[in-house]
């Protein structure tokens, strides 16, 4: 009897012992497939989108494209003027978050040698070279002018830049305490000298801002930009679109702009030529006696001697 109950205790613990435990790792195992199963299926079977063809304005691939060819040679038409794209056609296998950027990628010096075409997709990116074949020989050349100028979203430049002027305002919102002006040259090798950051109090005029650009042949240029505030705060100027804000700027007292500036100094000069003309010709061309005729009140000297 008691060798049976010391077996049947034996039984109970082994089966005790030996069952949770294989139910527990029965389980684990359970979950730790599909985590697996997920992992290897997001990792494969996904086809990768291509580009099929692509072509350019002012320029022309030597290549037969192919969407395995990741380098290219391509010809540009003018080569003073930089290609954009004409047209491509992508197979996106599926995918709905693909597309395609265009950028030219530039030498240690700053100079464009080719595009580069990205090819975004949800997995990763293909990109593909194509290098000028006869892109243009920058040398030493005069060109000291800016091409653009940026002093933030919420400041204008009037007018707009252009290579004749080189007198401009810089019209800022009433409340803006600093002001950093970039000039942008453009020729790329031109050195631009900006200016620092502008600080000063609220409702306080800084001044002029001075921009000197250097070319590549010593010469310079001077930029001055000559700071006025408007009659609204940063907050109003960012809620506005952009025909409001042109608007805005256009709409600055008349006496603030150049040309009335100019128009009023033309107007002042013709009036003092006028006047001048006037006391010219009086002078040339009226008398106030006629030289045959005896004065009226002269005196008749026979006369008297006569009595």
């Amino acid at each position: 009897m008691k060798k049976l109950l010391s077996l049947l205790f034996c039984l109970t613990l082994i089966f005790m012992t030996f069952v949770p435990v294989s139910a527990f790792a029965a389980n684990e195992s359970t979950k730790a497939a599909p985590t697996t199963s997920a992992n290897a299926q997001s990792g494969s079977g996904e086809e990768i989108p291509e580009l099929k063809s692509i072509s350019f304005n002012n320029a022309r691939i030597l290549e037969k494209f192919s969407p395995d060819v990741k380098t290219y040679s391509i010809v540009l038409n003018d080569s003073s003027q930089q290609p954009t794209l004409k047209s491509y056609d992508i197979d996106k296998k599926g995918d709905n978050n693909v597309s395609l950027k265009i950028d030219s990628y530039l030498d240690s010096a700053g100079h464009p040698i080719g595009v580069i075409a990205e090819l975004k997709y949800t997995f990763g990116t293909t990109v593909y070279f194509f290098n000028y074949v006869n892109a243009e020989e920058y040398g030493i050349n005069g060109n000291n002018r800016i091409s653009k100028v940026y002093a933030g979203d919420l400041c204008f430049v009037y007018p707009e830049i252009n290579d004749e002027d080189t007198e401009y305002t810089l019209y800022i919102p009433s409340d803006l305490t600093e002001v950093t002006l970039t000039a942008t040259p453009s020729d790329v090798n031109a050195v631009c000298d900006n200016p620092p950051t502008a600080i000063f109090g609220e409702n306080q005029d800084f001044g002029t801002l001075t921009v000197t650009v250097t070319a590549t042949d010593s010469s310079k240029r001077e930029y001055t930009f000559k700071i006025k505030r408007l009659d609204k705060t940063s907050s109003e100027i960012k809620n506005m679109n952009s025909e409001q804000r042109v608007a805005l700027v256009n709409s600055q007292k008349i006496y603030q702009k150049p040309a009335f500036k100019i128009a009023l100094v033309t107007v002042a000069a013709g009036i003092i030529i006028l006047i001048v003309f006037v006391k010219l010709l009086k002078s040339v061309t009226v008398k106030t006696s006629d030289d045959d005729e005896p004065d009226f009140f002269a005196i008749d000297t026979d006369y008297y001697n006569e009595q």
